[in-house]
């Protein structure tokens, strides 16, 4: 695992008020901010709840963290990638496919810094079924959850069931349940529902 040099992420406030209606109010994802010497400098709120592992890239103690199989260089390599005006993108992916991140990132002149601000869409959820309420709403069992919680990183039901040490016949029928106890009529309804519970 790779980090940031910083012991933890603060908010300053003359970060926050600079950029405040300039990027927050535009994103729905989460930001950071990265100082000149590689230190997160400023994270929104929520930031740290959305930005965790099995993501290829997660804030950990207010340290910036990159899964080392998915990003060498750290936050180093990001800025060198990211660095300008106009703003840039990385996707970083595991070679499974089932876990990647778009950041997308420009730098700007903030104070007497220069900073790089960076913004994070996740295709995995942040939260897990039954932590989203989606279990009580739908009462869901915990075993139709970790179906759900894998089906929502696109596995599909040979890797849910090798993954859950069951058969693809138990999975499909505990899809066959679940879809039936959440009124959905396809695979997409259903990711679709998972995802509105999980990304939130």
């Amino acid at each position: 695992m790779i980090g940031a040099d910083s012991d933890q992420a603060h908010r300053s406030p003359g970060l926050a008020d600079a950029f405040a209606m300039d990027v927050l109010r535009r994103y729905d994802v989460p930001v950071v901010v990265i100082g000149e010497g590689n230190e997160v400098r400023w994270t929104s709120d929520g930031a740290e709840r959305r930005l965790c592992a099995p993501s290829p890239v997660f804030l950990q103690a207010g340290r910036l963290c990159f899964d080392d199989q998915h990003w060498r260089g750290g936050i180093a390599r990001l800025r060198t990638r990211l660095e300008g005006t106009d703003r840039s993108q990385v996707l970083l992916g595991d070679p499974s496919g089932s876990s990647w991140v778009i950041i997308t990132g420009w730098t700007r002149q903030l104070a007497e810094e220069r900073v790089l601000i960076t913004t994070y869409r996740l295709a995995h959820p942040s939260r897990r079924a039954a932590q989203s309420g989606l279990a009580e709403q739908f009462r869901l069992t915990p075993a139709q959850c970790a179906v759900l919680d894998l089906f929502a990183h696109m596995l599909p039901p040979r890797d849910i069931a090798e993954a859950l040490g069951l058969t693809v016949h138990t999975v499909r029928s505990h899809f066959k349940t679940i879809h039936a106890k959440m009124g959905v009529r396809s695979s997409m309804q259903l990711l679709q529902l998972v995802r509105a519970f999980c990304d939130a």
